[in-house]
């Protein structure tokens, strides 16, 4: 996020701040706008870096009804097997 704020035109906050646009509206109707496609793409890795993690609910989360789903896999994977009648 610092390099796509870094990178942002300086011509266009100077255009904004020449029309008497202030701090929030400079932020508001122009570099958050035209931020949309980066903050969307960040949005969408923290939301599968939260949905994948494993270790975090694993020691934080007590009841199993609160349980995330890769927590929910891993603690039911071995409990509804039956042993094969052929196994020695």
């Amino acid at each position: 996020m610092s390099s796509v704020f870094g990178s942002f035109p300086r011509e266009l906050i100077e255009a904004a701040s020449l029309d008497c646009a202030g701090r929030w509206t400079i932020l508001w109707r122009i570099v958050l706008p035209m931020s949309w496609p980066t903050l969307s793409v960040m949005c969408v890795f923290f939301s599968v870096w939260s949905w994948n993690e494993f270790l975090y609910p694993l020691v934080l989360l007590i009841s199993n009804d609160q349980q995330t789903v890769p927590l929910g896999l891993s603690v039911m994977q071995g409990q509804y097997t039956s042993a094969s009648p052929l196994a020695p």
